[in-house]
């Protein structure tokens, strides 16, 4: 197995980038919920329509993040600029007196992801050759190192705020990141790592990079302020991303590349539910746990954000098997199933167990009418399984699928699909919302398996739809 797993010189680097970003990342989308019904006594429906806003953000900026690397400062530097942003975002969070400047911090942080996420993903496509079939390995690895920063903030995060309080806890996140900083910049210089697009050094490219991110800072308070507007806003990337993938296959003269664009584009609308209901970990099912839920494992009282990191941890234990049979097929050229569709729909298919396991989780109680942690252990750890079939594999899928001259732009609309689906994670969320009035357990429990059955309903739609579109899908891939 362990040669079945062995990558590229400068894998490394990537991962344990990643590893350290996310901990910070993850401390922040874990806990912004808590940290706004706590912090600011804002309600549900509030905080779930900032939290959509800033996830579909951070996911969303990527395609200007693919753009700013693609045309003015190349991906390494733009991963690097990134990183700064995402520390700077944190130092403000901490400091944070006034919901305005929680936005500010937030729009600095999500356009920082925007650099970032497409440019180490594209960055990490070219360590292989087109047919080199660790490549769904590698990003599965790659996923693990994510996951791994995953597990550690979730794990820790909730005891920090609740020992140390929030100013101690952001302070970590953002020394996490600066951590991230540090090892990409000497780690990209020791392993020698080729840029994508080596673009010469030009302060007016630099100045010109520098005026599109203050903008989008801007764009982006505004859009996390107000719900109505970030609905709008939302719905016009969505339709130009739409029309930005049409044009590509209707304009390019290669009959492959118009299939794997097409095959592609397919894919990224099944991306697009799969995340709105997957996001819900961070929305409503993080203040499920909070309120009904028996959080007593082994006699300790964990918090509520610990119970995501059982998902990471889920990602740890099966990513490894995962990747080399995804090797061990792609050597012997028989995917039997297992194509990228087909992975896609399998994702699906685990989200809908997950979540009908969790839709029944609400009539068996203890003898305090708390739901047991057991369901909800068996959930994340069946949601991992649905994750690590879609997410890693869409990454690879991406730099497979997508022309090497529209890499960083295609890379950044499968963010846009990420992001679309948080807003919507953050729409779905309101069928889970309490209002403030509501103290009653049986009420919540109520509440809550009312939107559970709605997203198992979710669920099952777009699982069907996956499926029927996996063999003309297979069929665009494979000329």
């Amino acid at each position: 197995m362990f040669k079945l797993l062995k990558q590229p010189r400068g894998f490394s680097i990537f991962f344990l980038t990643e590893m350290w970003e996310r901990f910070g990342f993850y401390i922040t989308q874990t806990l912004l919920i808590f940290y706004l019904i706590d912090r600011f006594h804002l309600t549900d429906t509030v905080s779930y329509s900032i939290l959509g806003s800033f996830t579909a953000l951070a996911y969303i900026n990527p395609a200007l993040g693919g753009y700013i690397a693609d045309r003015y400062l190349g991906a390494k530097q733009a991963i690097l600029w990134g990183v700064l942003l995402i520390s700077f975002g944190y130092i403000i969070l901490t400091f944070s007196e006034d919901l305005i400047k929680v936005f500010i911090s937030l729009a600095f942080i999500s356009i920082g992801t925007g650099l970032l996420k497409p440019n180490i993903s594209s960055l990490l496509g070219s360590l292989y050759s087109a047919k080199d079939p660790r490549r769904h390995t590698g990003y599965t690895i790659f996923y693990m190192g994510i996951s791994l920063g995953i597990i550690l903030a979730t794990s820790f995060g909730g005891y920090l705020w609740q020992t140390i309080g929030w100013k101690i806890t952001f302070i970590i996140a953002a020394i996490a990141s600066l951590l991230a900083w540090i090892t990409f910049f000497f780690g990209s210089r020791f392993y020698k790592l080729d840029d994508l697009n080596k673009i010469p050094y030009s302060l007016k490219k630099y100045l010109q990079a520098f005026f599109l991110i203050i903008l989008t800072v801007i764009v982006n308070t505004v859009i996390i302020t107000h719900n109505i507007l970030s609905i709008v806003a939302f719905s016009i990337v969505a339709i130009l991303s739409v029309i930005i993938i049409l044009y590509e296959i209707f304009r390019s003269q290669d009959s492959v590349e118009k299939r794997r664009l097409l095959a592609y584009f397919l894919l990224i609308c099944i991306s697009v539910f799969f995340w709105a209901i997957y996001f819900q970990l961070f929305f409503s099912m993080n203040l499920f746990i909070d309120r009904v839920v028996d959080r007593q494992i082994f006699g300790f009282n964990v918090p509520a954000s610990f119970f995501v990191s059982i998902e990471s941890f889920g990602l740890i234990i099966f990513g490894p098997f995962l990747g080399a049979l995804w090797h061990i097929f792609a050597r012997n050229g028989n995917n039997r199933g297992l194509s990228i569709p087909g992975k896609f729909a399998g994702g699906l298919c685990m989200m809908t167990v997950a979540f009908a396991l969790l839709f029944m989780s609400s009539l068996f109680t203890n003898s305090n009418g708390l739901v047991m942690s057991g369901w909800i252990i068996v959930v994340y750890l069946i949601i991992s399984i649905g994750e690590l079939l879609l997410s890693p594999i869409g990454l690879a899928m991406v730099s497979e699928l997508a022309p090497p001259r529209l890499a960083g732009l295609m890379m950044g609309i499968f963010f846009v699909s990420l992001g679309l689906g948080g807003k919507l994670a953050g729409i779905f969320a309101d069928y889970a919302a309490i209002s403030k009035d509501i103290g009653d357990l049986d009420q919540m429990k109520t509440i809550y398996h009312h939107a559970f059955g709605i997203y198992l309903f979710i669920c099952l739609i777009i699982t069907l739809a996956s499926l029927a579109l996996v063999r003309i899908i297979k069929k665009l891939i494979i000329i």
